[in-house]
């Protein structure tokens, strides 16, 4: 019942700045607004790291992988070059 009694108060404060002092009202509407699109940033700003920090990229190798051997080491081992096949 108290909660009640001051949602209604609170309304009512807010209706009688509205009316009364309209320039205190945007005052007051414009910093609600900085506030919630402060925590509203702050907010997407955390589940985006949060969603980097859980994805893994792919592992990119740093040089390309080679399954024939080179053509030194193939003379070396007396095997058969790639380009004498």
């Amino acid at each position: 019942m108290k909660f009640i009694l001051y949602f209604i108060f609170f309304g009512l404060l807010f209706y009688v700045i509205a009316l009364y002092f309209p320039e205190a009202f945007q005052t007051l509407v414009s910093w609600a607004d900085k506030v919630f699109a402060f925590l509203q940033n702050l907010f997407i700003a955390a589940i985006d790291k949060a969603n980097l920090m859980m994805s893994t990229p792919p592992a990119i190798p740093e040089q390309p992988v080679h399954f024939e051997a080179p053509q030194e080491l193939a003379c070396l081992w007396n095997y058969p070059s790639s380009s004498s096949l």
